[in-house]
């Protein structure tokens, strides 16, 4: 019963999965830009719960290329939840380093239920959006706030956030690795991640034992949301908004560990299972720092 009643309240908490779980999931990696020859190729798959139960899925891949990059990520329901929301979401994206800039290029999201598809291609250059097709599209009404030619400008797609220049001063993990705010467009809103310092905390996974440094996280509407919708209004206020981040060795990544999000429906937490990496950090054993 505790389960079938879990997975009807997916319902409620599917705007908060889509609209900022995603979000938060790709944010959460953070990175310099590499040095050609020094390629990387990080994958980790992540288990989905809502009040402690499972619900869905996810994978994250990305590899870094001299001064490119390509990312692509997947979220689907699982188990007895597939009875109530069945849903399959994929994004990608890819781009280059430009200076200490992430610069994407190209951004594709299909998301896919019985009853409602969604649909987003991007090509960007300089940090503008160039092209755009986003389906369906957003009805205008009053009390919206409307997306206008700054709004798409100098952003990041939801994916490509999850590129931010970092470099731990010293070879050690510091508070300032959450010192970020991350402008992000996703098709139809523009919105910002502002993530803050919370504290340090110890992981020993099978995939890495060490320190984790923990970002709170707010979301802040910009354009394109309705401010008076109550889950913009909630998402708005939400303070339960949590990243864990580890560093992959040998490598200036950070990639995300666990994520949790306070919603009316209880905690959504998103935990890492397991995190393969090839190219710099390959070689050596995770460990303390």
């Amino acid at each position: 019963m505790k389960t079938i009643e879990a997975t009807h309240k997916l319902r409620t908490a599917n705007p908060l999965v889509a609209a900022f779980g995603l979000a938060v999931l790709a944010s959460a990696i953070s990175t310099a830009p590499a040095r050609a020859g020094n390629d990387i190729s990080v994958g980790g798959e992540y288990s989905l719960s809502i009040a402690g139960i499972p619900f869905a899925k996810g994978s994250l891949s990305m590899a870094i290329k001299g001064d490119l990059y390509a990312a692509r990520a997947k979220i689907a329901t699982w188990g007895v939840a597939r009875l109530v929301v069945e849903s399959n979401s994929y994004v990608e994206s890819s781009g280059h380093f430009g200076g200490s800039k992430v610069r994407p290029a190209k951004y594709s999201m299909d998301s896919q239920t019985k009853e409602f598809n969604t649909l987003v291609r991007m090509r960007l250059s300089g940090g503008a959006i160039r092209d755009l097709s986003a389906r369906p599209s957003l009805r205008a009404l009053p009390d919206r706030v409307p997306v206008k030619s700054r709004h798409k400008a100098n952003i990041l797609d939801p994916l490509s956030a999850a590129i931010v220049p970092y470099r731990r001063s010293g070879g050690t993990l510091g508070a300032d690795a959450c010192n970020k705010t991350l402008p992000i467009f996703d098709g139809w809103t523009r919105f910002d991640v502002k993530l803050h310092f919370r504290k340090f905390a110890e992981v020993n996974s099978d995939g890495y034992t060490g320190k984790a440094v923990v970002c709170g996280a707010r979301w802040v509407p910009v354009a394109g949301h309705r401010l008076n919708k109550q889950t913009v209004v909630y998402l708005q206020e939400n303070k339960d908004l949590e990243a864990w981040l580890i560093p992959v060795a040998g490598s200036n990544f950070l990639v995300p560990y666990r994520m949790s999000i306070k919603t009316k429906s209880g905690t959504l937490l998103i935990q890492n299972k397991r995190l393969v990496v090839t190219g710099a950090g390959a070689a050596k054993k995770h460990a303390r720092k």
